[in-house]
């Protein structure tokens, strides 16, 4: 009897953990986990879309931009009227007393307790509170300007990295593809070597150029994986995280006007739109420093009670409670020239700032026109670098098949395939250069996140 339970319970065991192991393998989490090792290429958009998700200027200027709009909103409330509470205590040795037809009296208990609650509304500060809370909310502006400018920067430096990273794709498949020219060139040398065709320093010299070749494919190789590190870097992934990048090395033509480029940067660019605002903010804070020039208002109403005991219960000396509304004037109207010192300084941060946006607005127009020389020469160069291509293809044809027919020598080949391999290296270096010019071109401009932008 006790075996037959134990059997029993041994198949129970066994069904739910097979009904369980089920469940587990049919959810769709278990599912969509799957296919988890397959990696997904990515294109030039999503990589700046995971850096502007990661970067951690980008975060810390995000976080100082709500620093700023709590600041602003704080400035605001400044305004708005205040309500506060005090309870206060006062102990006396004596009492106070007052003396009438000789005869003296108590005007106070020794002990005296007191609280009010006093609503506090500022009626007139000369426009302080004001251009404060302005002054507050274009820092706000500031912060976002600044979260631009990251961006603007943020972008430049992935699509650099991005054309890198193609760049230095191309020139490790250059440099297989040189193995396996050299390595073909060898077998045709030994063949004819062989036979007797060719002596054997030509042999060797086909095997040092295979084993300089196979040196170059590792170099590149290396460069490869640098130039991926970079972008991880800029992920914020792991360096070594593997990369298959979607786009691929094309050369579009390009020829934007150079006026239009900078009358577009002056409207774009965040730099120069923070200089404007710093501009702003001082013209309010010259304001706000001659505010001092003026008096100021205040409106108070408060409500009070008095008495001699704890609870505020009773006062034989006087009201129990009582209320007030009073308004008040303050004025300060000498302090030895401060006021004066302080709108002077304030205005000298206004010419400051009107200046450095003159300065800006010249550095911006210099970098547009050098990214714009800069492209219309990478291009160029791009022209120059595919006509070499044709003619070092050609070249290298020619004299693979002069050296079948043995009227050419092992060193026409191999100074025939290292002169490909430049042409070839020079015009992925070309395409990159332009593509990489293009975002220069971009940035300068103030352009946006997408790397379609014409």
């Amino acid at each position: 009897m006790m075996v037959e339970m134990g059997n029993r319970s041994v198949v129970f065991v066994c069904f739910f953990s097979v009904l369980a192991l089920s469940a587990f393998l049919l959810t769709p989490g278990w599912l969509a986990a799957a296919p988890a090792g397959e990696q997904e290429s990515l294109t030039l958009e999503q990589c700046i879309e995971l850096a502007r998700d990661r970067n951690l200027s980008l975060i810390k200027a995000g976080l100082q931009k709500k620093t700023a709009a709590s600041m602003a909103s704080a400035a605001r409330k400044d305004m708005f009227p205040k309500l506060s509470t005090r309870y206060s205590y006062r102990g006396l040795r004596d009492q106070e007393t007052v003396t009438l037809g000789g005869r003296t009296f108590p005007v106070t208990s020794r002990d005296n307790f007191a609280w009010d609650v006093t609503l506090t509304q500022p009626v007139f500060q000369g426009g302080y509170l004001w251009n404060r809370f302005r002054a507050a909310e274009l820092d706000t502006d500031l912060a976002e300007k600044r979260v631009r400018q990251v961006v603007n920067e943020l972008v430049r430096n992935v699509k650099t990295a991005y054309f890198r990273v193609l760049e230095k794709d191309e020139i490790k498949r250059e440099a297989a593809a040189a193995v396996d020219r050299l390595d073909a060139h060898l077998r045709d040398a030994q063949g004819f070597y062989d036979v007797g065709l060719i002596p054997r320093h030509g042999l060797l010299q086909s095997k040092v150029e295979l084993a300089q070749a196979k040196q170059d494919r590792i170099y590149a190789d290396h460069e490869a994986k640098l130039a991926r590190s970079r972008l991880n870097l800029l992920l914020r992934q792991d360096l070594g995280a593997p990369l298959i990048l979607e786009t691929r090395m094309d050369f579009v033509p390009y020829h934007p006007d150079l006026k239009e480029l900078q009358e577009t940067a002056i409207e774009h660019r965040p730099e120069i739109q923070a200089a404007r605002l710093h501009i702003e903010k001082a013209r309010r804070e010259v304001r706000a420093a001659k505010a001092a020039y003026w008096p100021r208002f205040d409106l108070t109403a408060s409500y009070m009670k008095n008495g001699t005991d704890f609870g505020l219960t009773e006062n034989p000396y006087g009201d129990l409670e009582n209320a007030q509304v009073m308004l008040s004037a303050y004025w300060e109207f000498w302090a030895w020239g401060q006021t004066k010192d302080r709108v002077a300084a304030a205005s000298y941060r206004l010419s400051d700032a009107e200046t450095a946006l003159q300065e800006i607005m010249d550095q911006v127009a210099f970098e547009v026109k050098e990214a714009w020389l800069r492209l219309r020469d990478a291009e160029a160069y791009v022209e120059v670098a595919e006509l070499s291509l044709a003619h070092a293809r050609e070249n290298y044809r020619l004299n693979t098949e002069r050296y079948r027919q043995q009227v050419a020598t092992t060193t026409d080949v191999t100074d025939a395939q290292a002169l490909l391999t430049k042409a070839r290296t020079r015009y992925f270096n070309a395409i990159s250069g332009h593509m990489t010019a293009k975002a220069r071109l971009d940035y300068a401009v103030g352009r946006g996140v997408s790397a379609s932008d014409p």
